[in-house]
C-alpha cells in the first residue's frame, strides 16, 4: 500500500469536510446576525421619524443593508467551501479561496478577544460560553481548510516529481 496516497486521500477527505463545514457556518452565521438584529437588540428598531413614510423608508434601508450583510457572508462562505471542496475533489477550482481563508482564520482569532468583557455580566455567562465555543469551531475548521491545503499541495508536487 502507497502510503503517501493514503495520507494525501486523508487530507482530502479533511479537506472535503471542512469546506462543507464552511458552508454550515456560513448559514449560521447569517441566522446568528438575524438574532442578533431582531432578538438581541430591539430596542434599535426605534425610529423618531416625523411621518410614517419616513419610518417606511428607514426600515426598507435598514432590511436593505441587513440582507447585503448576510448576501457577503454567505457568498464568502460558500466561495471558501465550494473552492476547498473542488481542491478536494481535484476539481477545477479557485486559488483564492486560500487567502480569503486565511484572512477569515485572523480576523476570527482577533475577534476572540472581543469576549473579555462580556465575563464581567454573569447573567450572559452561559451564552457567552456557547458563543466562544462557537468561534472556536470556526477558526478549527478555517486552521483545518489551510493546514490540509498546504499539505495537498506539497503531496501532489511530491507525486507528480514521481
Amino acid at each position: 500500500m502507497n502510503y503517501e496516497n493514503a495520507e494525501l486521500r486523508r487530507h482530502e477527505e479533511d479537506l472535503r469536510v471542512s469546506g462543507s463545514g464552511v458552508l454550515v457556518m456560513g448559514a449560521w452565521q447569517v441566522v446568528k446576525l438575524f438574532m442578533q438584529v431582531f432578538l438581541v437588540s430591539p430596542e434599535s428598531f426605534r425610529l423618531e421619524a416625523d411621518s410614517t413614510e419616513e419610518k417606511i423608508f428607514y426600515y426598507t434601508i435598514f432590511i436593505g443593508m441587513l440582507l447585503i450583510g448576510a448576501l457577503v457572508i454567505m457568498a464568502t462562505h460558500a466561495y471558501i467551501g465550494l473552492n476547498a471542496m473542488h481542491a478536494a475533489r481535484r476539481k477545477p477550482y479557485k486559488k483564492g479561496y486560500f487567502a480569503f481563508t486565511v484572512f477569515a482564520l485572523v480576523v476570527n482569532v482577533l475577534s476572540l478577544a472581543s469576549y473579555v468583557n462580556f465575563f464581567t455580566n454573569p447573567e450572559s455567562m452561559d451564552t457567552t460560553i456557547a458563543s466562544i465555543l462557537v468561534d472556536l469551531t470556526v477558526i478549527y475548521i478555517y486552521f483545518t481548510v489551510v493546514n490540509a491545503s498546504i499539505r495537498i499541495k506539497k503531496l501532489r508536487a511530491a507525486e507528480q516529481e514521481e
